[in-house]
């Protein structure tokens, strides 16, 4: 049972609604933020339209700003969009889904100016408007605005995309729009493919006409560029999210021309909605035809295809071609879902031996950090610590997230090879003089210190006291760290 001096809605509710309101007051005195939220729940009290009031300014004065968000500051921005985000949905959208709709959009209209003025590395401004497109689906789903005027919206709001921040969208109000909707957005978007053909064309044979150079005016070059990326990037992109949206995969289909349809991310995209419409005699032409090098490795881009293509052919009944490619991806990439597609469709005897066989080419893949991570998610982390002692000089500190994950795992039943994985990280930070991880560098000497005390056999390797003898020799000149270790 809480105590009285327990801090709990229960315990805060004695205090009293004035005195708390009080506190209140006292506490967003000179917080900007603070005050905001609180006129906010004031205004929500008498009604959707006085909180929307209230966001409706809020928006405004994001609007006019124009200072410069500078990376570190970047998260009070998100925090602020976020609040006015989590307003409509909480205070507006339930009781008035036409306003709510309407205040997403003017919201969304912020996102070309917003992320212009912010250092947004950490993309976390960026997610505000990946979730209030996602509220718009659902407000438009609730409101049910008439399917040609929100049509409209949409095709305005597709030239408005220069951030990203409108991508997805119709297929998120693919539900309020219905197909009379999207037929609309499909004229709207073919009429401007038009009139942007037409005028290049114009462009083109204008008398005195010259081709675009140094000396030709920036506008004009910037507007060419424009016309340009419409023409080959955006209305291709649009048309295709309305037809798969429609469920038109011919329509789909159409987008690409032949030179594309032979990249391998393109193929994979085109082979998936064939496949998905029962075609996949198609589908596979369409994969085969794609342009992919063989080699050791797979690009990142060809993944996805590689996907896609055991799975057309597992729809055309070529199970040992499909079963071959996955174990070859597996052996490429260690993706461990390929491992259990592959084993699911073996016996028993079969998948034991498999399992076996598979780990042992794991702890052999040409990259240590690969094949770590894998043995620690499958998981066998006896195999993973064995590992890490077989191939102790190939283990790089900059790969921290998992080397650290292997000392945590490590650390119980296997505190030598937990002790060689926090040096490799030490080694990285002190060798490359990485002073904003000489924190980390002290407390992960600290556990090494911890793990000694259980290591009876270093296997060759140097004992505690003899490593440090060499980071002491070595790093000398490094005061700032050894500073924090004596103050740490």
């Amino acid at each position: 049972m809480a105590t009285r001096n327990t801090l709990s809605v229960e315990t805060l509710e004695s205090i009293g609604v004035r005195r708390l309101a009080e506190i209140l007051i006292a506490w967003s005195d000179g917080d900007a933020a603070a005050k905001r939220e609180l006129r906010l729940e004031v205004a929500a009290v008498e009604g959707p339209q006085a909180a929307a009031g209230e966001i409706r300014k809020r928006l405004a004065a994001i609007s006019r700003a124009r200072t410069f968000v500078r990376r570190s500051r970047a998260s009070t921005l998100a925090y602020d969009l976020e609040m006015q985000r989590e307003a409509i949905e909480e205070h507006v959208s339930g009781r008035d889904p036409a306003g709510a709709l309407t205040l997403l959009w003017r919201f969304m209209s912020l996102a070309d100016r917003v992320l212009q003025r912010c250092d947004d590395s950490d993309g976390v401004v960026a997610d505000v408007f990946r979730s209030a497109r996602g509220d718009l689906g659902r407000a438009a789903a609730e409101a049910r605005p008439e399917p040609a005027k929100l049509a409209g919206q949409v095709f305005d709001a597709l030239w408005s995309n220069s951030l990203g921040q409108y991508d997805g969208l119709v297929g998120e109000l693919a539900p309020a729009l219905g197909e009379h909707g999207l037929d609309v957005l499909r004229q709207k978007v073919l009429a401007f493919r038009a009139e942007l053909v037409g005028s290049r064309s114009r462009d083109e044979t204008a008398p005195g006409n010259v081709v675009a150079g140094p000396w030709s005016s920036t506008k004009v070059a910037a507007e060419e560029d424009d016309g340009r990326y419409l023409l080959e990037y955006s209305v291709p992109h649009a048309l295709s999210d309305i037809a798969d949206a429609l469920g038109d995969v011919d329509g789909y289909v159409e987008q690409y021309d032949e030179r594309q349809r032979r990249i391998p991310a393109f193929a994979a995209r085109i082979a998936r909605r064939l496949l998905d419409a029962e075609r996949a005699e198609e589908a596979w032409r369409v994969i085969d035809d794609a342009e992919v090098e063989e080699s050791d490795d797979l690009p990142p881009l060809h993944r996805e295809w590689q996907k896609v293509r055991i799975d057309v052919l597992e729809s055309l009944g070529r199970l040992d071609e499909a079963q071959a490619a996955r174990w070859r991806n597996f052996e490429v990439e260690l993706d461990a879902g390929y491992l259990r597609e592959y084993l699911k469709r073996l016996s028993n005897d079969g998948r034991a031996k498999a399992t076996e066989r598979a780990l042992d080419r794991a702890g052999d893949h040409q990259n240590v950090h690969w094949a770590l991570r894998f043995l620690l998610d499958w998981p066998d982390v006896p195999r993973a610590a064995g590992l890490v002692i077989r191939r102790e000089a190939e283990l790089n500190g900059d790969f921290y997230e998992v080397l650290n994950a292997a000392a945590s795992s490590f650390a119980a039943e296997h505190p030598l090879p937990a002790t060689l994985a926090l040096r490799a990280m030490v080694d990285f930070t002190l060798g490359s003089t990485r002073s904003t991880r000489y924190r980390h560098a002290v407390r992960q000497l600290r556990r090494c210190a911890e793990l000694a005390r259980r290591i009876d056999d270093y296997r060759g390797f140097p004992d505690h006291d003899s490593y440090m003898e060499e980071v002491r020799e070595t790093n000398v000149r490094k005061t700032k760290f050894w500073r924090l270790m004596r103050e740490m």
